[in-house]
């Protein structure tokens, strides 16, 4: 197997068109269809494990440990008008565990969380003593980072926030978010094989318990809850008190939002048999997929 690094998706569509590659995974609709007819290929579709958030650290910006603030801020997120401008529609409103897992929450109880109410916000930021809040946004430098960004900034400033925009390269940021050097910032998550880190990432102290990703607020309530999902191996149990956590996490309103989810595309030629596109793609894990041009 050989996998070609081609970094512009015109490139990779025409790749794809001239045959020189067997399969492209497209990262959006718009993407898939641009390829769609070429003889011989089908496309699928499926629903990535990528998924996006904004996390706000109360460390370096003090008014996000008011959760009245942390609400205005998750009420002002449009979220439908991010699914729509950056993936065409074609992604799904997200909880705490991303919608392909069974521990994640129904899809019409994340959808009532997410309400946004740009009136309510501004009574929140007036009640905390917090109008004219100003913050600064670091994102990496990516078109749809960038563009992800730009929404963000435009919510919040209906609500009368102002967000300064940062970008700077993936390596620049990557050490600056690790060590907690930011004010907010907005990026995806990696393709998780479980709802673990999802879910052990909003503990006070992460995932891996880490001192660097403390974010300023410390929830006792939370972390109990958490700590006993990761103690509990009856399933049934487990996803009971996953779900209770989630719902509680959402109440919280961070200090990481969970935005969504997109769909993503898997097209290739129909002489390669065998293999089911997932949201983990080629690599490292053991299939029985040939190509078959006989």
């Amino acid at each position: 197997m050989t996998v070609r690094a081609l970094t512009e998706a015109a490139s990779r569509q025409a790749a794809f068109r001239a045959g020189d590659v067997d399969v492209y995974v497209a990262d959006n609709r718009m993407q898939a269809e641009a390829v769609k007819g070429v003889s011989g290929s089908s496309v699928q579709r499926y629903l990535s494990a990528v998924y996006s958030v904004f996390a706000l650290n109360a460390v370096k910006v003090n008014a996000f440990k008011d959760e009245r603030v942390r609400e205005a801020i998750d009420l002002a997120l449009d979220r439908a008008a991010m699914i729509e401008k950056l993936h065409f529609g074609d992604a799904e409103l997200s909880g705490p565990v991303r919608p392909r897992w069974d521990t994640a929450l129904p899809a019409q109880e994340v959808a009532a969380a997410y309400g946004r109410d740009v009136g309510k916000a501004r009574q929140l930021l007036s009640a905390a003593g917090q109008d004219g809040l100003t913050f600064e946004l670091s994102f990496y430098t990516d078109a749809g980072n960038a563009d992800r960004a730009s929404i963000i900034k435009d919510n919040l400033a209906e609500i009368g926030v102002t967000v300064n925009l940062a970008s700077s390269e993936v390596g620049t940021w990557l050490a600056n978010l690790l060590a907690s050097n930011f004010e907010s910032a907005a990026y995806t998550h990696l393709p998780y094989l479980s709802d673990y880190i999802q879910l052990q990432s909003h503990h006070t102290y992460g995932w891996n318990r880490s001192p660097q990703a403390f974010l300023g607020i410390e929830d006792a309530e939370v972390d109990s809850l958490l700590d006993k999902v990761r103690q509990t191996i009856d399933d049934q149990e487990r996803k009971r008190r996953a779900l209770d956590v989630q719902r509680l996490i959402l109440k919280r309103h961070g200090p990481t939002l969970v935005l969504c989810e997109p769909y993503a595309y898997w097209i290739a030629y129909d002489y390669l048999r065998g293999y089911t596109p997932t949201a983990y793609g080629l690599g490292n894990y053991r299939y029985n997929y040939w190509l078959d041009k006989g």
